[in-house]
């Protein structure tokens, strides 16, 4: 039933509301950045066709050239219209825009971030700059350990080119803290992308410049900040990947010829306060490094996956262990990999057991630019096992969650649990999830259906108990939300629909979604949002993305696109 229907016409009121009562507060208008970096922003999904070592390292897409280039701006926000809250579960943070489809906006119609609460209360935060072109969580790693801090980007689309910004925001608050501006979006991209410590003390990213896409040997500079204050507390260049511990950090640094090829790498710690190089490896003649994985495992020990090619040579990768006590390095395995490393695709990720036993991780399997084969090893016993061969679907700086296709890699906020999709060679998909605290089990293993289906959306609880995923068709076609409990695999249909995007309340015990509303076989669908008890599967329209007028077409179309759900 439809206990509370919202109507975009009613949001545009409450936004003349928030402008009314903005003009009249001491305020500064803020301008977004207008120098925007060109980046290519998308790329094909995966084929049966073989992505060699001799192919251009580039993303195939074009950034749109018509997007208006005028100076965007953003509103006051320190005078929100009040929200009609409960207050029972939090509130929703969603992005509105008056369009009928995520990514469609022209540069006027930005739109704004919005409150929302499981009952259907709203309140405008933030009004977009102009021209934003998406807004999305940064990262797989977006949300604190604790829940508490949530950050996410702003991707502004002109020129040809984009620039993206990168906010923080604090439980329920209406204060929105931006921690830097022009960034390349590719930092909230994959396992290198923005992070939290474990303990929640501090968060990093990668600056990465404009050619870092397509560069041969990517490098940025590694940027590490308190997380209470926001300050900057290191800022560490030639860096192409990192991971952040309770202590400090671990990193890999390219150092690059004339000819912008990394020909040594360097494995370096953080305590804190200064870095410290452990190890170098240097390439051999006419050799370079083309990509970089590292992770700390047992033993105070780090493990690196490097992508390595020689003139005339196939891709490899090597798996080298680096002993932090004596300062050495040991190659403990090295093979052919059936594809290249893309700087705007995570194909090399890794993920550590929690107690640091065993490692798993990413090598290109030739199919696409963003596809890839999945191995894991004791890391005392180097064997590259199989656990997936080819098709797994990995990060691109060119993905959008509000696209229809197959989502990809996600870890549990516990970093027990791994979710994957892979979609083979037949259009099949089917979803993996791999417990990472217990190597000798099996994936457990969920098809999204019939041919052409996928798993369009992976979320997990805060708590790491629960995955919530959508199978079945997309763009407005039939599917199901359901959900799985992580120890036993079990998983349980909570309702059918035409669901796309969803958020997760902290106690799990409601899910906000995306759902496609098909009103006429001639037109069309557009976005509500729904709030479904996770128990029941009993809905709530918390916004109404369109009306139907008398002639049976649709007015005023608007999405709400659901961020996080936030706690005070």
């Amino acid at each position: 039933m439809r206990k509370y229907q919202f109507s975009y016409r009613l949001l545009l009121i409450a936004m003349v509301a928030l402008v009314v009562v903005a003009c009249g507060a001491d305020t500064t208008t803020e301008a977004a950045p207008t120098d925007v970096p060109a980046t290519n922003t998308s790329e094909p999904e995966p084929t049966a066709e073989t992505v060699t070592d001799t192919e251009a390292q580039t993303d195939d897409t074009e950034v749109p050239t018509d997007v208006p280039t005028e100076e965007p701006t953003q509103e006051p926000t320190d005078t929100p219209v009040p929200i009609a809250s409960d207050g029972s579960n939090g509130l929703i943070l969603a992005w509105v825009a008056p369009v009928r489809v995520p990514g469609s906006q022209g540069s006027d119609a930005a739109g704004q971030l919005v409150y929302f609460s499981p009952s259907g209360g709203m309140e405008a935060i933030m009004t977009l700059p102009t021209s934003t072109t998406r807004v999305t969580a940064c990262g797989d790693a977006s949300t604190s350990p604790d829940g508490s801090v949530f950050a996410f980007m702003t991707t502004v689309t002109a020129g040809g080119g984009e620039s993206a910004n990168l906010h923080l925001i604090r439980g329920t608050s209406n204060d929105i803290e931006t921690v830097a501006e022009d960034l390349n979006p590719i930092a909230c991209v994959g396992s290198s992308s923005f992070h939290f410590s474990p303990d929640g003390s501090r968060f990093a990213f990668i600056d990465w410049p404009d050619s870092a896409n397509n560069a041969t040997s990517p490098i940025g500079r590694l940027l590490i900040y308190n997380a209470d204050t926001v300050e900057q507390v290191a800022n560490i260049e030639n860096v192409t990947d990192f991971t952040l511990t309770d202590s400090g950090a671990v990193f890999a640094s390219f150092f690059l010829n004339n000819d912008n090829e990394a020909t040594e790498v360097a494995i370096s710690t953080w305590d804190g306060d200064n870095d410290r190089e452990i190890s170098t490896l240097r390439a051999e003649d006419n050799c370079l490094y083309t990509s970089a994985s590292v992770t700390p495992i047992a033993g105070e020990r780090i493990a690196a996956i490097l992508g390595y090619r020689c003139s005339g040579s196939s891709t490899q990768w090597q798996f080298q262990i680096i002993d932090t006590d004596n300062n050495t390095a040991q190659l403990e395995s090295s093979e052919t990999a059936a594809g290249r490393y893309f700087g705007f695709s995570d194909t090399n990720a890794t993920w550590a057991s929690p107690d640091g036993t065993t490692l798993w991780f990413t090598v290109p399997d030739g199919v696409s630019n963003r596809t890839a084969s999945l191995f894991n090893t004791s890391v005392d016993s180097i064997a590259a096992n199989t656990v997936i061969d080819r098709f797994v679907l990995m990060p691109t700086v060119s993905d959008l969650p509000y696209d229809a296709n197959n989502a990809t890699a996600r870890l549990s906020l516990n970093g027990q649990y791994l979710a994957l999709v892979r979609n083979d060679g037949n259009n099949n998909a089917t979803l993996y999830i791999i417990n990472l605290a217990e190597p000798s089990l099996d994936p457990v293993q969920f098809d999204a259906g019939d041919n052409g289906d996928t798993i369009a959306v992976l979320a997990f609880s805060q708590d790491s108990s629960q995955l919530v995923f959508v199978a079945g068709t997309d763009e407005g076609g039939n599917n199901a939300l359901l959900t799985m409990e992580l120890e036993t695999g079990n998983e349980r249909r909570v309702a059918r629909g035409r669901f796309a995007q969803v958020v997760i309340s902290p106690d799990a015990s409601q899910i906000a979604a995306m759902n496609w509303v098909a009103f006429d076989e001639d037109e069309d669908p557009y976005l509500s949002l729904v709030v479904i008890d996770a128990e029941s599967g009993a809905e709530t329209v918390i916004f109404e993305g369109g009306e139907v007028d008398d002639d049976g077409n649709l007015a005023n179309p608007a999405f709400a696109y659901p961020l996080s759900w936030r706690t005070p």
